[in-house]
């Protein structure tokens, strides 16, 4: 039994005031989708590629409707304004340091003449060697520049975060962050509560410059507990104020 897993009621409570909260904003509708076809229309919208990461696109990866889940805010106009996304995965005795490996160099591209891809050293990772079983994989957000003074991106994170706990209970809910947005709080504005600095050490690097220094942010059971328990996070955003001054 795990003391600290919240129950669904928890969670359902923390979606409605979160819903509530985008909604008083000024959004006018949320969606909660599975369908990967209808993520790259609202993608292609916001003139947004990759849609959420090389992790969704459909010439590396088949998303059924049971492994993917995205939220997309809509204006009055149904025009998509804010996006996220993420993918379950069961990674069954193979430890996610071992996953994540895996993907990243058949995925992302590398350094060199095109068709190479990202070649990580031996013993990188080893931050996620114990963790195995079901994880979620969180992709990038987007939210449209005039929409971006109402913590929009930080609230659909946090609603997409405790959504995908309720639908797949995972061990751990992860994706990657660059320091500088970590130095700022956005790891814990949108609801994760562990990073790790140098989340891999490459022997290729990305042929993207800003892929090339990472952060790895996860947050499990305990802190999806914590987090359904104060999903407007009051007591975080004091500290985030305070790492401001």
């Amino acid at each position: 039994m795990d003391l600290f897993k919240p129950d669904h009621l928890l969670i359902s409570r923390a979606i409605s005031t979160l819903e509530k909260t985008i909604i008083e904003s000024g959004i006018a509708e949320i969606r909660l989708s599975s369908d990967m076809a209808e993520l790259e229309v609202a993608a292609e919208e916001a003139n947004k590629h990759p849609v959420a990461s090389e992790m969704f696109e459909r010439a590396f990866f088949t998303l059924p409707p049971n492994q993917l889940l995205w939220i997309g805010l809509y204006d009055e106009k149904n025009k998509c304004v804010c996006t996220c996304a993420c993918k379950y995965e069961d990674i069954g005795t193979w430890s996610l340091q071992h996953h994540m490996n895996e993907y990243i160099e058949r995925t992302w591209p590398g350094v060199g003449d095109p068709g190479t891809f990202c070649k990580i050293k031996k013993g990188s990772g080893t931050y996620a060697s114990s963790v195995n079983g079901k994880t979620v994989y969180v992709g990038y957000g987007h939210v449209e520049p005039e929409w971006r003074e109402k913590n929009l991106l930080g609230l659909s994170q946090r609603l997409l975060l405790l959504s995908a706990f309720y639908q797949w209970e995972p061990r751990i809910l992860y994706g990657f962050m660059r320091p500088s947005m970590i130095s700022k709080g956005y790891h814990l504005n949108w609801g994760y509560s562990l990073s790790c600095p140098k989340a891999f050490i490459w022997e290729n690097p990305p042929e993207a410059p800003d892929m090339r220094d990472l952060c790895f942010v996860a947050v499990g059971t305990e802190g999806i507990r914590l987090l359904a328990s104060d999903p407007l996070m009051v007591g975080t955003n004091r500290r985030l104020e305070s790492m401001k001054k």
